[in-house]
């Protein structure tokens, strides 16, 4: 079996969709206080000056992991480069609105994950995908010898449209074609206890899925 592993989250991203009901200059002005009675580091004022118009805002640190106010997207985000380290954020957050009286139904439209994840192979990424692939290539084969499969797509169809959705989309790296798989994942959810269990046992995943290749 190909060795494999994991190289990088480029970057690890949970946001969440902040409702029209809440204004988020104040959801920032409820939350920097109860940041500061945590271990984050909160560099931000407490009041935006006036004349500044902001359309991201890093109001939290914490290693390498950051908490952003997106007023362009009305959106809540922890980033970071690590899966459980930024799912613990995300944990920290919702505990957080919770001692403000907000309920995660009432306060947000929608959460979700996105990462690119990086895959070093031993095998070339394109012929790892290939071989895997059950299809007759041998029609397009006739043209060109050199036609693959070097992408996949997966989608999850949820019957209650819009309430669970996920998308895979998996290549070759364009920066490293011939070494490195890259899964770019999006994962959305309305409730965020399914958003945490993903993001603390996507490395596992992550790993099965990219063994099914070969790799």
């Amino acid at each position: 079996m190909d060795n494999m592993k994991i190289l990088s989250y480029e970057p690890y991203h949970i946001g969440i969709k902040i409702s029209p009901a809440l204004p988020m200059q104040v959801l920032r002005t409820k939350l920097l206080p109860k940041l500061r009675e945590t271990d984050y580091t909160v560099d931000a004022q407490d009041t935006l000056a006036s004349n500044v118009k902001m359309e991201n805002e890093v109001i939290a640190t914490k290693g390498d992991t950051r908490i952003e106010l997106n007023y362009s997207l009305t959106a809540l985000n922890t980033v970071g480069n690590n899966p459980l380290d930024t799912t613990s954020s995300f944990e920290l957050l919702v505990s957080l609105l919770d001692k403000l009286g907000f309920e995660m139904k009432g306060v947000s439209t929608s959460i979700d994950i996105m990462t690119n994840v990086s895959v070093k192979t031993e095998t070339d990424p394109t012929k790892l995908i290939s071989d895997s692939v059950k299809c007759d290539l041998s029609p397009w084969k006739e043209l060109n010898q050199n036609t693959n499969v070097n992408g996949l797509k997966i989608d999850l169809i949820d019957d209650e449209f819009g309430k669970e959705s996920l998308r895979i989309l998996v290549g070759p790296s364009s920066l490293s074609p011939t070494s490195q798989l890259v899964f770019s994942i999006r994962y959305l959810h309305l409730e965020p206890e399914p958003i945490v269990s993903f993001g603390k046992s996507l490395e596992s995943k992550i790993t099965k899925f990219a063994q099914s290749f070969g790799a």
